[in-house]
């Protein structure tokens, strides 16, 4: 064979090459199961928004990819981070929803991931914690939670929620005393309605959907949201950032309360090739912008607020970097009571 054989020969190879990648971006989904793992049980603003991309991501992948979800609760969301992270399949067809407060969790005991490395896709809407009290309750507002004691219903030490409220108490002079153990959002508002405890903390997405009788009735009374920005839909509940006096308590609020932004996102595991990364990515744009995806959000009474998965993941990496200050900080959160 000739010089000029061979180099044609190998020209060829290469461009082979490169189109049989290029059509495994492209064709690699088709018959397969992509997975949505969602960090908490069924029913709630996770299991919600999990399950509607589910209905919908597949119809935007090329290849039309069955997508599945399926719950895996536990320790606040850890345990889906960690499966994604270390034990699932690599190639883009397990994706995980799980608590907004991924990047602060990292910090927490059991965590083993690095949030800033997980591929981000795509954020469905942002989120707004609350804290919120029943009616007859002692405590009826912050300043009444400063001098009396309440119970909060939550699941685990290391759920965002269970933090956050105890964060309050470190940093604000709050008595919330946490009870824990139910096994999700679901068990601890119904423990609110037999009055095994005095309120709770949870998305705000997830009461308003879940209890809405509980907010027209009065039933209950939301005391404080958690976010870096108050959520237009509750102008008269305090921002727990403001709560706070000292600039070092503002600073340490704000990197603790970012799950605002961050909100019900999709990941998939750091090995995930780049190519079925952008791939997923251009899927989730294009199912945000669907009108029968929006409808259908509208028909569950879910608010979209989406943000693409550069976007996010770059956030994410400017937000997630904890200093040894702040992991004190989050330790002594989680060990109080």
């Amino acid at each position: 064979m000739s010089v000029a054989s061979r180099n044609l020969a190998g020209l060829l190879a290469v461009c082979a090459l490169a189109s049989t990648h290029g059509a495994t971006a492209q064709e690699f989904f088709q018959g397969k199961t992509i997975t949505i793992i969602i960090g908490s049980g069924p029913a709630g603003s996770y299991d919600n928004f999990g399950r509607l991309a589910a209905r919908h991501l597949g119809r935007f992948v090329p290849g039309k990819p069955n997508v599945v979800a399926q719950n895996m609760p536990g320790a606040g969301s850890i345990q889906t981070a960690n499966y994604i992270y270390n034990i699932g399949p690599k190639d883009g067809t397990a994706l995980g929803l799980m608590s907004p407060s991924t990047t602060v969790m990292q910090t927490f005991p059991g965590a083993r991931y690095e949030a800033a490395r997980f591929r981000w896709i795509g954020r469905i809407n942002s989120n707004t914690n609350v804290t919120f009290v029943r009616s007859d309750a002692a405590v009826r507002s912050i300043e009444d939670a400063r001098q009396h004691e309440i119970k909060l219903g939550a699941t685990a030490p290391s759920s965002p929620l269970a933090f956050q409220t105890r964060l309050m108490n470190q940093v604000a002079g709050t008595k919330f005393h946490m009870v824990l153990g139910y096994i999700d959002a679901a068990a601890s508002m119904l423990a609110v309605e037999r009055g095994e405890v005095d309120g709770g903390s949870t998305a705000w997405n997830t009461l308003k959907t879940a209890r809405p009788q509980w907010l027209e009735s009065g039933f209950v009374k939301v005391i404080l949201q958690y976010g870096l920005t108050p959520n237009p839909e509750l102008p008269d509940v305090p921002l727990a950032g403001n709560i706070v006096q000292s600039e070092d308590a503002k600073h340490l609020m704000s990197v603790f309360m970012n799950a605002a932004d961050v909100g019900y996102s999709l990941m998939a595991a750091p090995e995930t090739p780049e190519d079925r990364v952008k791939t997923l990515r251009d899927a989730f744009q294009a199912m945000a912008d669907d009108p029968k995806f929006r409808e259908d959000a509208s028909r569950i009474e879910k608010s979209i607020f989406p943000l693409g998965g550069a976007e996010l993941e770059q956030m994410i990496k400017e937000t997630s970097v904890i200093s040894p200050e702040i992991r004190e900080a989050a330790a002594k959160a989680l060990t109080s009571d």
